[in-house]
């Protein structure tokens, strides 16, 4: 049985803010792997050897903190580190648009960026992202959409509109993730909806599918059978990722789950929470009948934790950061 035990602090240069799942990962080769956590000015940016001594600010800098009206949208949304013919790539996503770094200082995406705050701004701001079959990046806004950009090369250049899908009309794009082949979302009015990607456009497989769960929606994750829910309640909730029909129901923490993270190869789920607990699920997808057994539980004592990541291909090893601290503790099996 696989068995995970605490391995080393990885010391960043600030501290994690208090947003779910604020923690991206991009594993290369063996055990190296490109990193992002969000600060309250910024966006924290490394490697295994965390070499992370400045921030990454979606605003100009010579100012830390902006002033008149854009200090009103002074809040960072979600981050995504991704490899794009194996250079990382980073998305921001804020009050001000969604930005992308290639190697260098953040840039508003074309046609995206936020100057100036409306009485509507609200509605067009993207407050989640994933990637979809590693160079097709998703936005969701609060408007329902989500846009799928093409990243053809590496370059803000290169990043053109594919296709843009709805959820409900007026909700919000909640929560987005992807695989090679499947883009899914959840929207605030509580429905599923996930498209599989074709050659050249996104195929409607669920639409409209309630969740069944009124708690806040945490984090979402994908695997080759589920679509796997963490709430605001401590509830993990497997749904069928081809039908929508629940699974089951699984009560994984004693206060809200903040992030997930699968590894494909081990079959392995993480789960944290705001109750300081590291949960571990082995989900046995290739017998007749699915099953979900809960392999061990870590504490982060004192620690509110809010990301967690796998750091590598085959699932040996993971990271977890929590609120108002600035490291990475790492497990390893």
């Amino acid at each position: 049985m696989i068995q995970y035990r605490s391995y080393k602090n990885l010391a960043l240069p600030y501290s994690a803010s208090h947003i779910p799942n604020n923690f991206s990962v991009a594993y290369k080769d063996g055990n190296s792997f490109e990193f992002s956590v969000i600060h309250k000015y910024g966006v924290i940016t490394g490697n295994q050897e965390v070499i992370a001594d400045c921030l990454k600010k979606p605003w100009p800098t010579s100012s830390s903190v902006p002033t008149g009206a854009l200090a009103l949208s002074l809040v960072i949304f979600q981050s995504k580190t991704f490899l794009f013919d194996q250079k990382p790539v980073l998305i921001v996503l804020t009050s001000r648009g969604p930005f992308i770094s290639l190697s260098g200082d953040l840039e508003a995406f074309p046609g995206f960026a936020l100057e100036e705050l409306a009485a509507n701004a609200e509605w067009s701001m993207h407050i989640c992202v994933t990637v979809l079959a590693d160079n097709l990046i998703c936005i969701g806004n609060c408007q329902g959409l989500v846009h799928v950009l093409q990243l053809e090369n590496y370059s803000r250049e290169g990043l053109t509109l594919f296709q843009t899908v709805h959820t409900s009309p007026q909700s919000r794009a909640l929560l987005l993730t992807a695989d090679k082949a499947l883009l899914a979302a959840a929207d605030s009015a509580g429905k599923l909806w996930t498209w599989y990607l074709d050659v050249k456009t996104m195929v409607p497989i669920l639409k409209s599918v309630p969740t069944g769960v009124s708690t806040l929606l945490n984090a979402m994750e994908l695997t080759e059978v589920f679509v796997i829910l963490g709430y605001a309640n401590g509830l993990l909730r497997l749904m069928c990722r081809d039908t929508g029909s629940v699974y089951a129901d699984i009560n994984a923490h004693g206060a809200a789950i903040t992030a997930m993270a699968y590894s494909w190869k081990a079959q392995v789920l993480m789960t944290v929470g705001e109750d300081s607990f590291i949960q571990m699920w082995a989900i046995d997808e290739k017998s007749d009948d699915c099953k979900v057994q809960h392999l061990q539980q870590q504490v982060a004592e004192d620690m509110l934790l809010c990301g967690v990541q796998f750091l590598n291909a085959d699932g040996s090893r993971f990271g977890v950061v929590g609120y108002d601290r600035n490291e990475i503790l790492v497990f390893k099996n």
